[in-house]
């Protein structure tokens, strides 16, 4: 425990995850082992789609990549950039 901070048992936080995934996530950040993420920015899809910012925007206006909202955040799922790539770069 450190000083002066109490911490809330992580059971509190917990929906559908199990709490030892998220222990076992949780020290595989602070150990700096990578992990897996499951969202992306923007940014980052067009590096990982090899395009332009300007190009994901369009792609999803048009429907053909899609996107989740968290707040205003607008974030894309790994898995949709893998399924845009899959289908050939259409519209699934």
């Amino acid at each position: 425990m450190t000083q002066g901070v109490a911490l809330t048992p992580l059971t509190n936080y917990v929906s559908t995850r199990s709490v030892e995934s998220i222990m076992i996530e949780d020290l595989a950040v602070q150990q700096g082992l990578p992990v897996r993420k499951l969202l992306l920015t923007v940014p980052e899809a067009g590096a990982a789609l090899s395009i332009s910012r300007s190009k994901v925007y369009e792609l999803l206006e048009s429907g053909s990549l899609a996107s989740v909202y968290i707040g205003r955040s607008r974030r894309i799922r790994v898995s949709d950039v893998e399924d845009f790539v899959a289908g050939g770069g259409r519209e699934y």
